[in-house]
């Protein structure tokens, strides 16, 4: 596979220490703290800064789902394991999750012969994932995951809301820099697209059996070299209710996690004096 150390000067996993199972990712404030810190200490390199968000999952996991009937909704965020492993973990019996891994992959084995013979026009990772919801198959992927639970119009406005919430701290990492060295030249760009919706499907896996017009949706990418700063929620989406509910998630969780993560730091002080 691709060794990105091969390439660059050096890589940095923030993961490794900023990952959230509560976020079911990493916040976007450990990244602007990695890449400050980054900046200070090679201060000739260029820099590539990659936020997980708007990436799925679409919302805080242990926040978005606490409304619904899912077997331990904290559980649902690990997905720093359950993505190695492929699978998500909805439930904690072992026999029981084996049960299903193994089911799934058989699904998957005689749906993926199907699938390729059906006409582009079919949306096939969506038909996929109903079949799977039929059987009790525990989701795979983020994306299914918000497929199952949210309506289209919902995790469209997660994934905007998301998006938004990211970029505030691109605007604050960029004004992090531009203290440091107003020479420096930023451009905001992604690595790719998001189906949202569109012909049924969503997330972003699907490309490669999507008529042209859907696989543009995918490739075609922002390229800012200014940066506007963020504007305020009721601005945008007027009083909707579920702008101003899905919007609290992310202030909840960072609030939440800010303080965990505080009470961490000094439980290891206090372990070490």
């Amino acid at each position: 596979g691709f060794d990105a150390r091969k390439y660059f000067y050096k890589v940095l996993d923030v993961w490794d220490w900023g990952w959230s199972d509560e976020w079911g990712s990493v916040p976007p404030w450990e990244v602007n703290e990695a890449a400050l810190e980054t900046l200070k200490e090679f201060p000739d390199k260029r820099l590539i800064i990659h936020y997980m968000q708007p990436h799925a999952p679409y919302a805080p996991i242990a926040y978005a789902f606490r409304d619904h009937k899912i077997i331990d909704s904290f559980a649902l965020a690990e997905l720093k394991r359950s993505i190695i492993a492929g699978y998500y973990k909805t439930h904690r019996n072992d026999i029981r999750e084996n049960l299903y891994e193994r089911s799934s992959k058989l699904l998957y084995t005689l749906t993926r012969p199907l699938a390729q013979l059906l006409p582009k026009w079919i949306p096939r990772q969506s038909l996929l994932w109903r079949l799977r919801k039929v059987f009790n198959i525990p989701p795979r992927t983020p994306e299914e995951l918000f497929y199952r639970h949210f309506g289209i119009r919902e995790i469209q406005l997660m994934y905007e809301l998301n998006l938004r919430y990211a970029l505030k701290y691109v605007n604050k990492i960029v004004r992090n820099f531009l203290n440091l060295d107003k020479s420096l030249r930023i451009v905001v760009t992604a690595d790719h697209g998001e189906l949202l919706g569109e012909r049924g499907e969503v997330g972003h896996y699907v490309g490669h059996n999507l008529p042209k017009k859907y696989e543009l949706k995918l490739r075609e990418v922002p390229w800012f070299e200014v940066l506007e700063p963020i504007q305020n929620v009721t601005k945008w989406y007027g009083e909707n209710p579920y702008a101003l509910k899905f919007a609290k998630y992310f202030e909840i969780a960072e609030r939440d996690l800010r303080t965990k993560k505080a009470l961490k730091t000094r439980i290891q002080r206090v372990g070490r004096n």
